[in-house]
């Protein structure tokens, strides 16, 4: 059983500084990087409480199943395909290929980064309607953006809203 709570995000003057915040960090760290903001959909309400939410996992930590393909490391352009990860996935079945960070904690525990099992203790304690079926993982070097806004974005999301999932929660690489 988890000892937190989830809260409520609200969208507001606060929450929009700290995001933009957070992206000119990132911008500044990533000299070379191209940024595309989407205006239209910085923070989307919630339709209902989370208590009700069917809720995925999409990690850009560069997750997947042992047995799937690891993320292609050597790549000038970035990998920018995905692995589904179903939501009944034993986490010791959890991997991790990514060239932009150190993932040896989440080698160890998986929930370091893609925390499937506590998202099963969110939903056995009722603070979330239940874990989603399916759970995306990427990786997060890709240089080439046009393909995940192209290409991949759109298949995620189809997948997604396909498995019935009202609500992601993202954990960055």
């Amino acid at each position: 059983m988890t000892d937190w709570k989830l809260k409520p995000f609200v969208v507001n003057e606060i929450n929009q500084e700290r995001f933009d915040g957070w992206i000119a960090r990132i911008a500044k760290s990533h000299k070379d990087g191209r940024f595309v903001p989407n205006p239209e959909k910085a923070f989307a309400p919630m339709k209902k409480p989370l208590s009700e939410c069917r809720v995925a996992l999409l990690t850009s930590g560069g997750a997947h199943l042992k047995g799937q393909p690891p993320f292609d490391l050597m790549s000038r352009d970035g990998d920018w395909s995905f692995r589904e990860i179903p939501g009944d996935a034993d986490e010791a079945d959890i991997r991790f290929s990514h060239s932009h960070y150190d993932h040896t904690e989440a080698d160890k525990d998986p929930n370091v980064m893609f925390p499937l099992g506590r998202l099963r203790d969110l939903a056995e304690a009722g603070d979330i309607g239940e874990v989603a079926p399916l759970h995306i993982g990427m990786m997060g070097f890709v240089p080439a953006m046009e393909k995940v806004l192209e290409e991949t974005g759109p298949r995620v999301a189809e997948k997604l809203l396909e498995a019935g999932t009202d609500a992601v929660l993202l954990t960055p690489g």
